[in-house]
């Protein structure tokens, strides 16, 4: 393993966890719900005035001790389960995301379930991407639907585990009956959870009443949660990087002292997506330099506070799968994944996170499998130093290649990437027609679905799932979906 990526000193970081507490003593963070307000206002140390709850940081510190260190993930089938902590890494596509990238007009449109399940079939496709995700809000459904919808869709198609969010108090709700369904019962997912939902704390300092309704239900039912504030350097918290990591702690904490205040033990994730304003044009840019600092810093901050950690990183800047959109998730794939982040949450996006591309993912995870391996390091054991074998074969004209150390080390020591990263001859370019990545990743996109079979699932499991989101659908007047089976 190599050693961690740090942008921030030790004291640099307790200075920060030090200014995060006088934020929430002094002016605390707004809670939107009632029932949560009251839930957090009962603890002693905690102060609740005009919507606010004050912490002390003695309350903030009882919540900490009762949050585990570590969230164990499952998929549908027998893989190995995906372990939250430490330095493992993990990464995902990005999510919520309501337009698609279309080669046929080389620009976005709204997104539609077609959009959604081809995006999921390519994912499963993608070796190095740990996580199915509820990438898109369709356009074909009632929007009341469209979130449960997505996940639904996700496991309907994917064995993979599933991130996801709710965007309503409903939401939450049908999802986890959904949840339910498939892993078989409340108590089977509650022992092998098979998800992880993500909540948006609003920046600057507070939980709307959705998010503090649904992040009150995921404590109480156990459901792991991902904290996921948004703080903008410049625009809803400091310019400064300093200054927008202590507010974005302040909003992590507050948060989780909701969520332990409902159940200690709840399992979450300090996450988040801090970016930072270009003030020439008034954008929030999700692949700037900064973006990418603040994104590794949380993952330090997280590590001093014994938490789980996790970061909207993997996001382009850029309108289409270009150079530009492959130096900036290239970039920044990379650096959380030497940064030891457990979630990294923003593979086949571009145009700062409102646009998908399946193409996009697929060259994406060449990217995180090329980080998988740095982040493996270099093997120094006596095999590897390969001392005998210099000492037999350097002195001779037979050279390597054949050698039986070659043989049985070459194929873990070089990550071999797919035909989609072009390591072949000038003549197989010229005969290739001169694709680029984008065209080659368009054929192996073609080829996937092209391939596609369905996957085997337990259909009482899936009839139930089905059950659920049809009557959601139903409730909000539509008869039929576009897609409820396995096509």
């Amino acid at each position: 393993m190599v050693k961690r990526l740090a942008f921030l000193k030790d004291a640099e970081i307790d200075r920060i966890i030090d200014a995060a507490f006088a934020v929430l003593d002094k002016v605390g963070i707004h809670v939107g719900d009632e029932r949560a307000l009251k839930r957090v206002g009962d603890h002693d140390g905690a102060t609740v005035a005009d919507g606010r709850v004050m912490m002390r940081r003695s309350l903030v510190e009882r919540c900490l001790k009762t949050t585990p260190a570590a969230i164990t993930v499952y998929g549908q089938d027998d893989r190995e389960p995906l372990r939250l902590t430490g330095d493992n890494v993990h990464y995902l596509p990005d999510s919520s995301v309501s337009y698609v990238y279309d080669t046929r007009v080389r620009g976005c449109r709204q997104a539609m379930t077609k959009d959604m399940v081809d995006l999921i079939k390519v994912g499963n496709r993608c070796n190095y991407i740990d996580f199915v995700s509820g990438s898109l809000v369709v356009n074909d459904v009632a929007k009341p639907v469209a979130a449960a919808y997505r996940s639904f869709l996700c496991m309907l198609f994917s064995p993979k585990p599933l991130f996801t969010s709710a965007l309503s108090t409903d939401d939450i709700a049908v999802t986890h009956e959904l949840l339910s369904a498939v892993a078989g019962g409340r108590e089977a997912l509650e022992r092998r959870p098979i998800a992880v939902i993500g909540l948006n704390p609003s920046s600057p300092l507070g939980l709307t009443e959705i998010v503090a309704v649904n992040l009150a239900y995921c404590a109480e039912h156990n459901l792991p949660t991902m904290l996921i504030p948004i703080p903008l350097a410049g625009g809803s918290s400091p310019v400064t990087l300093a200054g927008t990591l202590v507010q974005h702690t302040a909003e992590n904490l507050g948060s989780l002292v909701v969520s332990q205040c409902f159940r200690p033990g709840h399992g979450l994730l300090f996450g988040g997506g801090p970016s930072i304003m270009d003030m020439r044009k008034g954008t929030a840019c999700q692949a700037s330099p900064e973006a990418v600092m603040m994104g590794a810093s949380i993952g330090q901050i997280a590590k001093r506070l014994k938490l789980p950690c996790a970061t909207n990183t993997g996001r382009a800047d850029s309108k289409r799968v270009d150079y530009q959109a492959g130096q900036e998730s290239g970039s920044a794939l990379t650096l959380m994944a030497l940064a030891g982040i457990n979630m990294i949450r923003g593979s086949g996006n571009v145009e700062y996170a409102n646009v998908m591309s399946p193409e996009k993912l697929l060259l994406d995870n060449e990217i995180c499998g090329m980080a998988k391996r740095m982040v493996r390091g270099i093997d120094v054991s006596e095999e590897a130093l390969a001392l005998d074998v210099i000492l037999e074969r350097g002195t001779t004209t037979q050279g390597f290649m054949s050698a039986p150390h070659t043989l049985k080390w070459f194929r873990t020591e070089a990550h071999l990437p797919s035909e989609i990263v072009d390591r072949g001859t000038r003549r197989e370019f010229e005969e290739s027609n001169g694709m680029d990545a984008y065209a080659r990743a368009r054929v192996r996109m073609d080829a996937i679905l092209a391939e596609y079979k369905p996957r085997s699932t337990n259909a009482d499991r899936i009839t139930e799932a089905i059950r659920v989101i049809a009557a959601y659908a139903k409730k909000h007047g539509m008869d039929r979906l576009p897609v409820t089976e396995l096509q």
